[in-house]
């Protein structure tokens, strides 16, 4: 049978996995008080649980079910606060300004009125100049 500590190594170590993949997780649409829940999940039972310790002395029993809990509610909060949008996948749209496409397709417009259609050859000069011909 493992020990509390063991216990306790493998949810805290449980939880960093679980805040680690939070970006690879399906987008789902969360209500607004969702964020609130998640910052008072984040913000108040681990510093209470801290803060109240010294009355759980001698009860490792007590103890260490109040750090599982603890840490449930943390990797729970951090769930909820997760972005809808990590700014990742493919294409990278999200990181443009609004305006940016429109720029981008007058740009190209412009692009196209200035430079010819055709590739660019360049000649040396000692070709230009018939220096060629011997």
């Amino acid at each position: 049978m493992p020990t509390l500590v063991q216990i306790d190594v493998l949810v805290a170590a449980v939880a960093v996995v679980l805040i680690a993949l939070t970006p690879f997780m399906p987008e789902f649409r969360r209500p607004r008080w969702t964020s609130t829940l998640g910052i008072f999940l984040i913000a108040v039972p681990l510093p209470s649980a801290v803060l109240l310790q010294p009355t759980f002395r001698g009860n490792t029993t007590v103890e260490h079910v109040v750090l599982f809990v603890t840490l449930l509610c943390f990797v729970t909060g951090a769930l909820l606060l997760r972005p809808a949008d990590d700014g990742g996948g493919e294409g990278g749209s999200s990181d443009e300004p609004p305006w940016w496409p429109e720029f981008e397709e007058a740009f190209r417009r412009y692009d196209r009125q200035v430079r010819p259609r055709g590739p660019r050859v360049r000649v040396p000069a000692w070709v230009r100049a018939g220096a060629w011909h011997g």
